[in-house]
């Protein structure tokens, strides 16, 4: 719904997840894990992530993000990933960029952009993106040269600097 620009529809659905916490109880599918396991620091990282999508939720999307991104903290954590923290820090600063704070910004992404290229995969290179996307369409995008500059290079890497 985020993507459609329908805020009412993306905040009912955030909402329903809200509720879902409350009711649903672990079963047996739960011990699985793996890529399919949803746990709250993934919610939270996707309530940020639609909400970045609106412009105008800026401040619900930076306490989701601010969420996303404390929950992501800890890499010893079973559910810990790198992607889903790296997109937490790029939601912020989407955020961050819709509420005129282009230096709350730059600190947020920053992590994002020392990334090594291996884990410069592809959904962290489109939501770095995001970021730079958001800045060229904000009253930011003079000020932001530097962070544009930035970004422009970290999405560049070639190819032939990854390990093989």
């Amino acid at each position: 719904w985020a993507a459609l620009g329908n805020a009412e529809r993306t905040h009912a659905a955030i909402q329903r997840a809200e509720r879902a916490w409350d009711t649903v109880h672990a079963d047996d599918l739960d011990q699985l894990g793996g890529t399919c396991t949803f746990t709250r620091s993934r919610q939270l990282y996707y309530a940020a992530d639609a909400l970045a999508w609106l412009p105008a939720e800026a401040g619900p999307a930076e306490r989701y993000s601010l969420a996303a991104v404390e929950a992501y903290q800890d890499v010893s954590q079973p559910d810990w990933a790198f992607g889903d923290q790296a997109g937490s820090h790029t939601d912020l600063a989407i955020a961050r960029i819709a509420s005129g704070e282009l230096d709350g910004a730059a600190e947020a992404v920053a992590p994002v952009l020392q990334l090594p290229a291996e884990q410069r995969i592809n959904g962290i290179i489109t939501s770095a993106q995001r970021v730079h996307r958001a800045l060229t369409s904000s009253p930011l995008s003079t000020d932001a040269a530097n962070l544009r500059e930035e970004i422009e290079v970290f999405t560049s890497t070639p190819l032939n600097a990854l390990p093989r």
